[in-house]
């Protein structure tokens, strides 16, 4: 069977971005079009709670645990995993946290976003640690960011997963994935990413609502006040 997956979405849950929308709204649009993995993966928080747990399986949905770890000042995305992986700081932590749970994912978000805590050279470094690559929404068809992306993630055999890196409901269906598994259960999809079981899934934006959408988070980013966590 093939399964739509978005594996990197924010929410109002999360400590660092400033977001008006709730995970509820997102499994809501996500059962609307038919999507059957979500992994929610906040900026250095794992939020997980058994309410999300039981509407996401009301609505058919396998929701994964997940964060967006700052890893040496660069994004890294780790889904399945507790919150003992908000502790993961360093590449040194990540090899070390990532054969304490060998069923976690490792994704490396972004690579080579003009965005300062993109991962750039580390993803060569480190790319022993990453199953996957991150093919993101945020390109057009004349400025792509993931042009470097896909040739490298051929070059080391790594699979593309596509993400929204849901920072806005407008934009969370122009990316995502398509696993495909044998059975609907959280281990067959890690499986099935880590075996290159995944396709992504696109369509490019406009270079003018990219300009938006970098005004808008950078705006957001500098002049909203603090949360408190």
């Amino acid at each position: 069977m093939k399964l739509k997956a978005l594996l990197h979405v924010h929410t109002r849950d999360d400590p660092k971005d400033h977001l008006s929308y709730t995970l509820y709204d997102v499994l809501d649009r996500c059962a609307e079009e038919g999507f059957e993995v979500v992994a929610l993966t906040c900026h250095g928080k794992v939020v997980s709670q058994q309410a999300y747990q039981q509407y996401a399986e009301q609505k058919g949905i396998l929701l994964l645990s997940g964060i967006e770890a700052l890893v040496e000042g660069k994004d890294v995305l780790l889904i399945n995993v507790g919150s003992d992986a908000e502790q993961v700081t360093t590449f040194e932590d990540l090899a070390v946290y990532r054969q304490q749970h060998p069923k976690m994912l490792v994704i490396a978000a972004h690579p080579y976003l003009l965005f300062w805590r993109s991962l750039r050279g580390k993803i060569i470094q480190y790319a022993d640690l990453f199953d996957a690559f991150e093919f993101h929404w945020f390109y057009s068809p004349h400025v792509n960011f993931n042009r470097k992306t896909v040739q490298l993630a051929q070059k080391l055999h790594k699979p593309l997963v596509g993400t929204s890196d849901v920072h806005t409901l407008e934009h969370m269906f122009t990316t995502y994935s398509v696993i495909e598994v044998p059975e609907k259960t959280i281990s067959a999809v890690v499986h099935g990413i880590r075996s290159g079981q995944v396709q992504y899934q696109t369509t490019p934006s406009t270079f003018w609502k990219m300009v938006t959408y970098y005004g808008y988070m950078m705006l957001h980013h500098f002049f909203s006040p603090s949360k408190k966590v």
